[in-house]
């Protein structure tokens, strides 16, 4: 009963409640009814509740149940083991990479020094080539001046994020916004100053700065 008070209420919020409903948000509700699977079986081993048939149609019920809940568990964890496998050769985010590392990167001598401004969900790999930094939150044309990249990695849907219709409005901080806004809006147009546009497809985009553009991909 204490299980119950706790899963049937918390249950109906994330139904009725929320608007966002990722599926770890039923873990604090499922593990501990989960847990009870084996209580439940063991009382209807116990000769003292219903009659026989009950007992046994109790017993095959729950026994039913798990092996139904294993069998699922079972086939998502085989899917997320393939999806995994596969992933080098499927993800957007390293495909990208794959693709700017050989067409551009590569041509650019390794002693030369690379500060990189990367959006979190774009991949760069760990091996020392570039100097990379990342920031949850707006960024804007002041803290790329500061930081003096060299390269800025921008996500296609970041850019898309902050360029739509009443983004600027809804903002808790419209001034900061605004800057963010004008920032994404020329890296939507491929035009971002000081920058020239090196390669872009449909997940990503990366600009190079102009003097280094004009010193390697100038011609």
């Amino acid at each position: 009963m204490l299980i119950l008070a706790w899963a049937v209420p918390f249950s109906a919020y994330l139904i009725f409640f929320i608007v966002i409903r990722p599926i770890h948000f039923l873990l604090p509700i499922l593990l501990p009814v989960y847990s009870s699977l084996g209580f439940l079986l063991g009382a209807a081993s116990n000769e003292s509740v219903g009659g026989f048939y009950w007992r046994r149609f109790g017993k095959i019920a729950i026994t039913t149940a798990m092996l139904i809940q294993i069998a699922f568990n079972v086939t998502d964890g085989i899917d997320v083991y393939e999806k995994k496998l596969n992933e080098a050769r499927e993800s957007n985010a390293v495909i990208f990479y794959r693709e700017f590392k050989s067409n551009f990167l590569d041509e650019i001598p390794r002693e030369q020094e690379l500060r990189a401004y990367r959006d979190v969900r774009v991949y760069l790999p760990e091996n020392g080539r570039l100097d990379e930094s990342i920031k949850w939150g707006l960024i804007d044309y002041d803290y790329i001046a500061q930081n003096e990249f060299d390269l800025l990695f921008f996500w296609r849907q970041r850019i898309l994020d902050y360029t739509q219709d009443g983004i600027l409005e809804s903002a808790a901080d419209p001034d900061a916004m605004k800057k963010t806004i004008d920032l994404m809006a020329d890296a939507k147009a491929g035009a971002v100053v000081g920058y020239e546009m090196l390669y872009a497809d449909s997940f990503a985009s990366v600009f190079i700065s102009a003097s280094l553009y004009d010193a390697y991909f100038g011609n």
